[in-house]
């Protein structure tokens, strides 16, 4: 501070002439980053028994029971690793300078040219970044049976039993991998500057001229991707009887069957997305300052912001699955009496029996192989925009033009290809049996039988393709 200094009476200090000026700045920065790394095995087991039975009993010698038994395991093992990474650097800084020239007298200063001004700058990074693995595998396994059996009447004409019996068991096994990375950067800068000229006088300060700005924008960009593959493979066999007899006409049946299959596949799945966007303001305001308060003559506010985001996931699969079977039947049926007939002036008695027997047998086998794969796509955008502009003054804003923009787009698309190819193969006879015996003459014994065997094979092959 320069002065030139004045005594007058009564020992007031009085300065003619002062002049003062501050003049400064800073700057500042921080930077710092982790990471992080985590790894464990992960193993979940379930098992379980369901055992169900009935019986019933009635009159007349009637009864029927039943037992049904399910039992399934499953395991899932595998190791997880989880890694992590941030990092982040912001860096700024301010200037300002303060000019003032008036004097002093009556213990106070007079400044007759005051002058404020400074600004600043800032901005920062942000990084971050994670990796998701797991290899593992897992197998299911699991049995089925169900026995029925009934009876109806005590022996001898009225006597009937039945039974069936049916089995089924299946086991798969499956082997996991799985990565999954994402990543997102963010950045962002601004600045700001004021600029203050008037006077001071009577403890306050009536400026002529006020200008402020303050501006930035940030932006954020980011990438996600995941592959996972399964490779399974598993088998799967079944067996089923069904028999009985009927006390009324003497018919004795049974039907069975068994078939066992495999399968095998492989299924990958991989997606890739991005996502960006970012926002920007700024702020102008022009005006003065007196008694206390600002009156602006312009005031200027703009802000937008924008955001996009692009995926695209790709599933394909592709497996073989064959099966193999054999089933069989038979009926057998008849009956005999005693009859009397005259012949040559006599009476005769003879045994008259018939008898039906049927059976069926046979062989099938299918495989079939297919592919799919699906492609899905995925597109967003959105902006929003805001300005305002008007005055200040007495504590309150009159905008004079306030205008909002908004506009999202917003597409995604899916194609699919497959294809399949499956075979059967079937090969099998049926045959029966006839028989009676009778008296002489017109009813004499015959008999009959007759064989069909029989072969086929289908073959079926498609697709579904996009245009």
């Amino acid at each position: 501070m320069i002065c030139d200094i004045l005594f007058s009476a009564g020992n007031n200090l009085s300065l003619s002439s002062v002049n003062s000026s501050d003049t400064g700045s800073d700057s500042w920065s921080e930077q710092g980053s982790d990471t992080s790394t985590s790894a464990g095995p992960q193993t979940v087991n379930a098992t379980g028994t369901l055992i169900a039975g009935a019986t019933v009993n009635s009159g007349n010698s009637v009864s029927a029971s039943s037992v049904n038994s399910f039992t399934a395991a499953g395991t899932v093992s595998g190791t997880g690793t989880t890694s992590s990474s941030d990092s982040y650097s912001d860096s700024g800084g301010d200037t300002w300078s303060t000019s003032q020239q008036g004097v002093y007298a009556g213990y106070s200063y007079s400044y007759g040219t005051v002058v404020l001004q400074g600004g600043g700058t800032y901005s920062g990074t942000f990084q971050a970044g994670t990796t998701d693995t797991f290899d593992g595998c897992s197998t299911d396994d699991s049995n089925d049976s169900v026995q029925v059996i009934g009876s109806n009447g005590s022996a001898g004409f009225n006597a009937d039993s039945n039974s069936a019996l049916a089995s089924a068991s299946s086991n798969e096994t499956q082997t996991i991998q799985s990565t999954a990375i994402s990543s997102m950067t963010q950045t962002g800068n601004g600045s700001y500057s004021f600029y203050q000229s008037g006077s001071y006088s009577g403890g306050s300060y009536a400026l002529a001229s006020v200008s402020d700005f303050s501006g930035g924008n940030d932006s954020y960009s980011g990438t996600a991707s995941s592959t996972s593959s399964d490779t399974f493979s598993g088998s799967d066999s079944s067996s089923s009887f069904e028999g009985g007899n009927d006390g009324f006409s003497g018919e004795a049946n049974s039907v069975s069957g068994s078939g066992s299959g495999t399968f095998s596949g492989t299924e990958t799945i991989t997606s890739n997305a991005t996502i960006s966007g970012g926002d920007s303001y700024s702020l102008t305001a022009l005006g003065c300052y007196s008694n206390g308060s600002y009156a602006l003559s312009s005031y200027v506010s703009s802000s937008s912001d924008s955001m996009g985001i692009n995926g695209q996931e790709t599933d394909a699969s592709s497996g073989t699955w064959s099966a193999t079977g054999s089933f069989s039947g038979s009926s057998s049926n008849g009956g005999s009496a005693n009859v009397s007939y005259q012949s040559d002036g006599g009476t005769y008695s003879t045994g008259v029996s018939d008898g039906s027997d049927s059976s069926d047998s046979g062989a099938f086998s299918e495989t079939v192989n297919a592919t799919d794969t699906t492609v899905t796509t995925l597109a967003e955008t959105f902006t929003e925009s805001l300005y305002q502009a008007g005055v200040y003054s007495a504590g309150s804003f009159a905008l004079s033009s306030v205008v909002y923009n908004a506009s999202s787009t917003a597409s995604s698309t899916s194609r699919e290809n497959d294809t399949f190819a499956a075979t059967d193969t079937t090969a099998g006879s049926d045959s029966s049996t006839d028989s009676h015996t009778g008296a002489p003459g017109a009813m004499n014994s015959q008999a009959a039988s007759d064989s069909s065997p029989y072969t086929g094979q289908d073959t079926v092959t498609g697709g579904d393709r996009p245009v």
